[in-house]
């Protein structure tokens, strides 16, 4: 790229909030190509991490990387075809 153009956007995370960051691996995750090219590789999209993360709900930022790569690896029978980065910020729930 010649020129990269970022904008900061503000917001507020309230008590209990989580912020997830994710590379474009964890939303573009297939299982291996078999020997079959036929065979229907279904993509892990963002309708499907919104639904694996939602499942998250009371887990502290740690546990919930570790379970969305468990759901993941689930997805693509442990392999990988993309670097796959998950970040998690948990603001802490003080009430």
């Amino acid at each position: 790229m010649a020129e990269v153009r970022l904008v900061d956007t503000e917001f507020l995370l309230a008590p209990g909030d989580l912020l997830l960051l994710y590379t474009d691996g964890a939303i573009e995750s297939r299982a291996k190509m078999t020997t079959t090219p036929q065979q229907v590789r279904p993509m892990f999209g963002e309708a499907d991490l919104t639904e694996a993360l939602a499942a998250c709900g009371g887990l502290d930022a740690a546990a919930t990387v570790a379970r969305l790569s468990t759901v993941l690896a689930t997805h693509n029978h442990g392999w990988a075809s993309d670097d796959t980065a998950l970040l998690a910020l948990r603001v802490p729930d003080t009430r």
